[in-house]
């Protein structure tokens, strides 16, 4: 999917809109409890938007939503995760203007959510 969008689709910004986390240091550390609130902001936010969902196959939204299924039962905390704010300045940047370019951008750092879950699942084997 991520190579299916074309140049005039990238947006060009050089920003990068995932805030900077890492799964083994102590000062930008995320969790479980945070790898739901962001899947929860790419369902919502993201893959929700018209240009990604014509580039989606139906079975890459079934696998997206068993992901978040998957989180929400490991995660069952009601407190806000400490890196909240951060979340959400993510998606009120995907949220501005040009909408469907950064929801495009944000498809393509959506791999850094992947390997942040393969790197968390382990850690914990």
């Amino acid at each position: 999917m991520f190579r299916c969008i074309s140049k005039e689709e990238k947006y060009s910004g050089r920003h990068r809109l995932l805030p900077r986390f890492c799964t083994d240091c102590s000062q930008r550390l995320i969790g479980w409890l945070e790898l739901r609130d962001l899947m929860d902001v790419y369902l919502r936010s993201v893959f929700s938007r018209p240009a990604v969902k014509k580039l989606l196959s139906p079975e890459y939204k079934a696998l997206l939503y068993r992901i978040q299924h998957t989180l929400q039962l490991c995660v069952s905390s009601p407190t806000p995760s400490k890196w909240y704010k951060a979340i959400k300045k993510m998606e009120k940047k995907i949220k501005k203007k040009r909408r469907d370019e950064r929801a495009l951008k944000a498809v393509r750092e959506f791999n850094l959510v992947l390997n942040w879950i393969n790197e968390l699942l382990h850690q914990n084997m």
